[in-house]
């Protein structure tokens, strides 16, 4: 008995480029495709030496399961295909949400960063609570300023604050420099200045390098995170 297989696969077709298509209808439309597959081949494999003729579709009954193995096999590759976009397209978005905006992307790679260094572990930061670490970190990195000099200067006088410099201890200056330039996004010249300022005997460009001038500011706005 033949099964009707040339409607079944016009009315996969037609579902296939439906543009509301679920991921749960396309998988059913891969479970057909496979199962007139396998009968095809079964067909085939049980019935190759006998001759039946298909009147509606003016052709040979085995024609017939040859063209369906074809034409399902390219149909299944084009649900594979279908799925694999849908998954990279999802994995996409998600990726995109994850990002999230340049702000909450500096905050988090300074957070990294600080890390390493053992920032958290530090008495001033561990004595608040995680939503003040969190306000913390993006004042740090987020700093409402257009002035670079503005935003380096606050932001080595709050981690000198907190006592971040002490961590460096066994470091070279060179070695501090260069990782709180990376972290701070600057340069090694403009960080080992701003850290010196903070010396009452610095003797440099005070104009420029105004880390001091923060001194006071950064007491009360850590004291605003308590």
């Amino acid at each position: 008995m033949l099964i009707p297989l040339f409607c079944n696969g016009l009315d996969i077709r037609k579902k296939l480029y439906s543009p509301n298509l679920s991921d749960i209808e396309l998988a059913k439309l891969e479970i057909q495709c496979v199962d007139i597959i396998t009968i095809s081949k079964s067909y085939l494999s049980e019935n190759s030496g006998m001759f039946t003729y298909i009147p509606e579709l003016n052709q040979p009954a085995n024609d017939q399961k040859k063209k369906n193995i074809v034409d399902f096999e390219l149909m299944r590759k084009n649900i594979k295909d279908k799925k694999e976009y849908r998954k990279n397209k999802h994995i996409l978005i998600q990726a995109e949400k994850n990002k999230g905006t340049p702000e909450e992307l500096k905050a988090k790679y300074l957070s990294s960063k600080l890390s390493e260094k053992g920032f958290f572990e530090l008495p001033k930061v561990a004595a608040l609570t995680d939503e003040s670490k969190a306000e913390l970190i993006d004042n740090i990195a987020n700093r409402p300023t257009n002035s670079v000099k503005i935003r380096l200067g606050y932001q080595i006088a709050m981690l000198g604050s907190l006592g971040l410099m002490e961590k460096f201890y066994t470091d070279t200056g060179e070695t501090r420099h260069r990782y709180l330039a990376e972290t701070l996004d600057s340069n090694i010249t403009e960080v080992k200045n701003q850290i010196n300022s903070l010396n009452p005997k610095f003797d440099g460009n005070k104009s420029r390098y105004i880390a001091a001038e923060f001194k006071q500011q950064v007491k009360e706005h850590y004291e605003m995170l308590k």
